[in-house]
């Protein structure tokens, strides 16, 4: 890839840094479409002078896009949002703007096209989220049908957003939530955790190899977790003693009702309607391993960053 044009859409992101790296080893020439490119220079050091640029990006707005791609060798999309409010919401940003990259890059004659969406995405699904990620798929597929595709399941690492917001709320609350819809189900949902690190090296690598070409990769880590074994590995490693509570959907439904339009919501309605879904990779999928990737054990990487959540002796005296 030496000397290739890499254009990643937000390539800034928790995913999106690792990927700056490797491509950066690999020589190549990395353009980060961001909202706000001051915000990504902390990513600069990562490559040599000149190797990495920042631009400003709408991928809402088709022109924009189309200038960014016009001279790209290679394009990565990695846009998400968990937020249907406001102009980007699901629609713009998991529908229109995958139209809007993959008919640029078929347009422009792009060599490869990576698009990053999640396990679960389902046209039929009740979560919005995961029904407009599925439609972002079709539209890239119909544009640009060797997209490559990753689906990954929840994503743990040093940044990640979910065991670091669960420690989190485990230094405060007496008891953490496991969710469910009945006594017996409660904090059954399954997922997969995979090591970010993994996700960013099966993107690179399906950019290196042909055989990748159209093809849709779900990935996913070693071991299937039930969340409440989750819960108990976050309390664990977060050196923390909580209650495990059981926490019925329909009151999960009605505190994100509660609190969804405050500025900060701690959960929002279609969230929960995820927290219903299984989040796994399927039994006939190509996966990491088809990359050339063993995936990374979540008891060897997630004791490293939740150990600042305990208290050290010090603390322990007051």
């Amino acid at each position: 890839m030496n000397n290739e044009v890499v254009t990643i859409f937000g390539g800034s992101g928790f995913i999106g840094r690792h990927i700056v790296r490797g491509l950066a080893t690999r020589g190549a020439l990395i353009r980060i479409a961001v909202r706000n490119p001051s915000r990504a220079k902390f990513l600069q050091p990562l490559g040599d002078v000149g190797q990495i640029t920042f631009v400003k990006s709408n991928i809402i707005d088709k022109d924009s896009v189309n200038q960014l791609i016009e001279e790209s060798d290679h394009v990565i999309n990695l846009v998400g949002t968990f937020s249907n409010k406001g102009n980007e919401n699901f629609d713009s940003i998991h529908i229109q703007s995958p139209k809007n990259i993959s008919s640029a890059c078929k347009k422009f004659g792009v060599k490869n096209l990576i698009h990053v969406t999640s396990i679960g995405v389902d046209q039929k699904s009740p979560s919005q989220y995961f029904k407009s990620k599925a439609y972002g798929e079709e539209e890239v597929k119909k544009y640009f049908p060797d997209a490559i595709i990753h689906r990954p399941s929840l994503i743990f690492g040093p940044q990640d957003k979910f065991f670091n917001l669960f420690a989190s709320i485990a230094q405060y609350s007496p008891f953490m939530p496991i969710f469910g819809e009945t006594f017996f189900s409660y904090g059954r949902t399954l997922y997969q955790p995979v090591y970010v690190q993994d996700v960013a090296n099966g993107i690179i690598n399906s950019l290196e190899k042909n055989r990748s070409k159209g093809k849709v990769f779900e990935i996913g880590g070693p071991t299937v977790y039930s969340f409440q074994e989750i819960m108990e590995i976050v309390l664990k490693y977060s050196g923390k003693k909580r209650f495990l509570i059981p926490f019925p959907f329909t009151y999960a439904k009605i505190l994100a009702t509660l609190t969804e339009f405050l500025p900060i919501n701690l959960i929002t309605r279609d969230q929960v309607k995820q927290l219903t879904i299984d989040n796994i990779v399927g039994s006939k999928s190509l996966t990491l391993q088809d990359l050339g990737i063993t995936p990374t054990p979540l008891e060897s990487i997630v004791p490293s960053y939740l150990d600042k959540f305990k208290r050290d002796k010090r603390e322990r005296r007051f």
